[in-house]
């Protein structure tokens, strides 16, 4: 676009630019002042009147003096990027607390004073002490398998994303291939929520009669490139011969186990699962914060 004015007189230029940024509006105003050498102000801000734009000067025909400044805030902090804001969070994880649930067998969750505000002290410190599998957890490879992967080399891309909450009949025993039906296509993790929700609500005590995977659902859930599966009982599996067949299915196609949620609040449908292991170094398992973000 020309401007106005070719002679030795004043010339001036404006040019005015809407750049739409996401769902934001930003106004690029760019001046020219007088004469060939004094230069152009870019002033870049917010299409918003009572904003202040951001201003800066370069030379024309001349070596530049200043670079123009461009800010542009990352979607995250803007104003009008809410979409985290609609978004609630359900917690998944069982509280860590003496005499909770444990697997027979399993060490038991005991907190001890340190330092205490009570006592005279500055401030609370306590000492902890827990099994592996304590609570809400992860079983990795490494659980099962001696060349398994550990818990602190675990693909936390497989721990978080878009997940399915399946709904099991809860006069099953058992989690059976035809309880996979609504399971979509192409589902990458997977949470049961069995009879066992409404259990832990009843009572807070482990129970020997839970519902777990059978072997036949665990190979139809691999079959279907399923990369993590979780539950609502402390073990995925009830193997009274104690060989453990769908722990090592799953986990020797690297399978993430996610054990001990608390379901009973969900219902079934699509959420995005957020679950974070403690690194312990090498360790056979893990305990673990989940949650579940929906609209």
């Amino acid at each position: 676009m020309p401007c106005g004015g070719s002679g030795p007189g004043p010339s001036r230029c404006l040019i005015l630019l809407l750049v739409r940024v996401e769902v934001g509006v930003l106004l690029l105003v760019v001046r020219r002042s007088r004469g060939p050498g004094h230069g152009v102000t870019l002033r870049l801000g917010p299409h918003n009147p009572s904003a202040r734009p951001v201003s800066s000067t370069l030379r024309l025909g001349r070596p530049l003096v200043k670079k123009p400044t461009f800010i542009v805030r990352p979607p995250e902090s803007r104003s009008s990027a809410g979409s985290d804001r609609t978004m609630r969070r359900i917690d998944i994880s069982i509280p860590l607390r003496p005499a909770m649930a444990a697997f027979p067998g399993d060490p038991p969750f005991t907190v001890e004073p340190v330092h205490s505000l009570a006592r005279g002290d500055a401030y609370h410190t306590s000492r902890i002490s827990l099994g592996s599998h304590a609570g809400t957890h992860v079983d990795p490879p490494l659980h099962f398998l001696p060349d398994g992967a550990p818990t602190d080399r675990l693909d936390l891309e497989v721990l978080n994303g878009p997940c399915t909450v399946l709904d099991v009949d809860k006069n099953h025993p058992a989690i059976q291939p035809t309880d996979l039906g609504t399971l979509p296509p192409g589902a990458v993790r997977v949470l049961f929520r069995t009879a066992n929700s409404e259990r832990w609500v009843q009572r807070e005590e482990f129970f020997s009669d839970y519902v777990a995977l059978s072997l036949p659902a665990a190979e139809e859930l691999l079959r279907r490139g399923v990369r993590l599966v979780g539950i609502d009982s402390l073990s995925v599996e009830s193997d009274p011969t104690g060989k453990f067949p769908v722990h090592h299915a799953l986990l020797r196609k690297g399978v993430i186990i996610l054990e001990g949620l608390r379901l009973q609040d969900v219902p079934p449908g699509a959420y995005d699962l957020e679950c974070l292991p403690l690194r312990l170094q090498d360790g056979d398992g893990g305990p673990a914060r989940a949650v579940l973000r929906t609209t």
